[in-house]
């Protein structure tokens, strides 16, 4: 949770240690890079729905890790490649996840928003 870390040091929660900062970092990297070559390889290989899971995994590991507006944008990514409506409507409940842990009220309520126009959808 670097992203988190940082957030953390900047408002003087917490004191910088430089060698956990730069673990965290080299840690996200090499799965970033992980989850890029799967990314590749689904979208050389693979069909449609296995390139969304790829990017889907991306967006997971970054509301994990909770770096937001990493997360936020490649929630956006793989919502582009998602076609069902009850998995868009799972890609708004993990925006929501991240919005709640952060407090970011705007980001709710566009959220719920969304939410109640995939529910309609699904609905009819």
């Amino acid at each position: 949770m670097a992203a988190l870390y940082e957030a953390l040091i900047a408002d003087s929660v917490l004191e910088r240690d430089q060698g956990v900062l730069d673990a965290m970092r080299e840690k996200n990297d090499g799965e970033i890079k992980k989850l890029d070559e799967k990314i590749a390889d689904a979208e050389e290989n693979l069909g449609e729905s296995e390139v969304r899971e790829a990017h889907l995994a991306k967006s997971l590991f970054f509301v994990r890790i909770g770096d937001k507006e990493k997360a936020l944008e490649q929630l956006k990514v793989t919502e582009s490649k998602t076609v069902a409506v009850g998995q868009k409507m799972d890609l708004v409940f993990y925006t929501l996840q991240l919005a709640f842990f952060y407090m970011d009220y705007d980001l709710i309520s566009k959220s719920i928003d969304k939410a109640k126009k995939w529910w309609m959808l699904r609905r009819s």
